[in-house]
């Protein structure tokens, strides 16, 4: 009887590892990021929260992401569906400084191929400003965010 109750769970352990399939893993492919090269370095930001907000009137989503979930850089930008429109806002924090949109009319370029209510996938490029007119440049970003 001991030799059978081992058997099991033996049994048990050899279904259990093989139950975890390898396209669940949080490291896979399938992962949510945001890749971007700021001013010539490439960064992978790979901690994203998400927070969604809905009325009859509009859908409002803020996401913020982290690189491994340190607070020196930051993006953060918020997306407001309507219901005949798209606005956006978006901003890159890196040690305590925080650029957005310039004042001389520079915009931060964005194309969204997948818009939905849990995923969204886009590129984005351009040069924000903080309010000492510092700028910062954006190049070859991509969102890949699944929630």
């Amino acid at each position: 009887m001991k030799s059978f109750i081992q058997l099991l769970i033996f049994i048990c352990f050899i279904f259990i590892l093989n139950s975890c399939d390898k396209d669940e893993d949080v490291s896979s492919g399938n992962a949510s990021n945001i890749t971007v090269t700021v001013d010539g370095k490439k960064h992978v930001f790979n901690t994203i929260q998400v927070s969604v907000y809905e009325n009859d009137l509009f859908v409002s989503r803020e996401f913020w992401a982290r690189i491994d979930n340190k607070p020196n850089r930051v993006i953060s930008f918020s997306m407001t569906d309507y219901p005949d429109s798209l606005e956006h806002r978006f901003i890159y924090s890196q040690d305590g400084k925080h650029y957005t949109r310039g004042m001389q009319g520079t915009y931060l370029n964005s194309h969204f191929t997948k818009n939905s209510a849990t995923q969204l996938v886009g590129t984005f490029s351009g040069k924000l400003y903080d309010l000492d007119r510092d700028s910062v440049s954006l190049e070859n970003g991509t969102i890949h965010i699944i929630y």
